[in-house]
């Protein structure tokens, strides 16, 4: 058999195979450094990250500046009053989304810094407040004004009333703890309730029950409560059926001034269904208290907005009537019967203001509005910083009612749903007072205290209102209380709470 020839390579196959070779390498040499290669790409898309990564470190440099510049270098605030602020230490104000703190610097609002020691004192009254208060409470203003958290609110900005946002005073957790007298100077206590009653006042350090001073406070629902005992006041707990129900909290904020339409001026009330919190404006009336309930729930969900419960308003009362706010001075009536936030009482004789008054371009600023001489003896604080329209002006109904009535269909939705006490209102079972008070309401424990109204709910009137209406004068104050059926009408309004978990 004839063998097969093996053949080897041929010196043409090797030269063609190294050309092919060559242009293959070349072509990978092009893709791989060439000016659209795959290093270069590479290369790029490494500086492109890189240049992400500086971008995104810029805008949050700018935003980081932004916040120092409008003072919220703490958006979730936090920590406590620095030594130099006053007299005791208080939670410093808990910030959420758009909030901008504000100082007044004796003629106008400015925009200031979380750091600026100026912006709230919660100092003692050393005696009357009757021509002015120096405790000053925590006030900040919302982004629904001319300014903007992030944009254009920059510190030391002033602010004119007309270009204010809605307007918030924050009550920081505290216990409080009422004496009871047996006459109106105050010489003997008494073991039973009276109308002459004091309410002493301890800040507590963050959520717990300890206060500044290192004493330990009970709460409420303590069964070994006695007269010398502080109380942990109900609106900041977590116990719903008490007055709170949105946690351990720090502290809560509280609308300035009655609630008004965001169009209202100081001669019309507006038709605008969103809600705003500022001075100078006719207060929002003339709707059931249904209306109120879910417009002030629908205002802000991110603060946990919502229509001021006899709780938080019992929250403000005491703190008013403490030595840090009033300091057992009665607060003024707003007289203006043209219902406009802020105003204070019409001029009477020896302090006795009992004529009634109309918004006037003439006089009414200078006269009666919040911050003249008039304005600030409405204010829980004597001065500016407090809180306004708690005694007259609309009469308040709050999200409070009796479980038991035929009459709750005008408190839908809040009233007919499951009737038992959550976090946005509070249900009483019965209407004999001294039996269903909450402790911390201003109800039966400040009963007739400055001979103010003491009327609890029933089953015709199955609501509470607190402070009364313009023209009630010496039975409106901030502990008196009416029963209400709800319904809408002019002589009933509402207040705006803000929660930041």
């Amino acid at each position: 058999m004839q063998k097969r020839k093996e053949e080897g390579i041929t010196l043409v196959t090797l030269v063609v195979t190294i050309v092919v070779l060559i242009i293959l390498t070349s072509i990978t040499i092009v893709a791989t450094i060439g000016d659209n290669g795959l290093i270069t790409v590479l290369e790029q898309g490494r500086e492109n990250v890189i240049n992400d990564i500086e971008g995104q470190k810029q805008k949050l440099n700018e935003i980081e500046e932004e916040r120092e510049k409008t003072g919220i270098t703490k958006p979730n605030g936090g920590g406590t009053n620095k030594p130099t602020r006053d007299d005791t230490g208080v939670n410093s104000p808990v910030l959420g989304d758009g909030m901008i703190p504000i100082k007044n610097n004796g003629e106008n609002w400015v925009i200031c810094s979380t750091d600026d020691i100026e912006w709230f004192n919660y100092t003692k009254q050393e005696s009357s407040t009757e021509n002015g208060g120096t405790s000053k409470w925590a006030n900040i203003m919302l982004s629904d004004g001319k300014y903007k958290f992030g944009e254009n609110a920059k510190v030391g900005t002033i602010v004119q009333d007309k270009e204010l946002g809605s307007m918030f005073v924050w009550i920081p957790r505290y216990a409080y703890k009422i004496t009871y007298y047996t006459d109106n100077n105050k010489n003997t206590i008494s073991s039973n309730n009276t109308i002459y009653g004091k309410v002493d006042i301890k800040f507590i350090k963050g959520n717990e029950n300890i206060t500044w001073d290192e004493n330990k406070c009970k709460y409420a629902d303590d069964n070994t409560l006695t007269q010398n005992d502080y109380i942990v006041h109900p609106a900041f707990t977590e116990n719903a059926s008490l007055g709170g129900g949105f946690g351990e909290i720090s502290g809560i904020w509280i609308g300035k001034f009655e609630a008004s339409r965001s169009d209202a001026t100081s001669t019309l009330m507006g038709t605008s269904e969103i809600l705003k919190v500022v001075p100078n404006v006719a207060s929002w009336r003339n709707i059931s208290i249904s209306q109120m309930y879910s417009i002030s729930k629908q205002y802000n969900e991110n603060l946990n907005s919502h229509m001021l419960k006899n709780s938080e308003w019992g929250a403000v009362a005491y703190l008013s009537h403490s030595e840090y706010g009033r300091n057992g001075t009665e607060i003024s009536v707003n007289q203006c019967e043209s219902y406009i936030t802020g105003a204070g009482a019409g001029k009477g004789l020896n302090n006795t203001f009992n004529n009634t008054y109309t918004y006037s371009t003439g006089n009414f600023e200078t006269t009666y509005a919040y911050n003249t001489s008039q304005g600030k003896k409405a204010s829980t604080t004597g001065n500016v910083y407090g809180i306004y329209d708690l005694v007259g002006g609309a009469n308040e109904l709050t999200a409070t009612y009796y479980n038991n009535s035929d009459e709750l269909v005008n408190g839908r939705p809040f009233a007919n749903t499951g009737k038992i006490s959550d976090k946005y209102s509070i249900s009483y079972s019965g209407t004999e007072l001294n039996d269903n008070y909450i402790k911390g309401d201003a109800t039966y424990e400040t009963r007739k205290w400055n001979s103010d109204n003491s009327n609890f709910v029933n089953s015709e009137t199955p609501f509470l209102a607190y402070g009364g209406y313009y023209s009630l004068l010496d039975n409106a104050g901030i502990f008196g209380f009416d029963a209400n059926d709800g319904k809408a009408s002019n002589y009933t309004g509402f207040r705006a709470c803000l929660i930041v978990e």
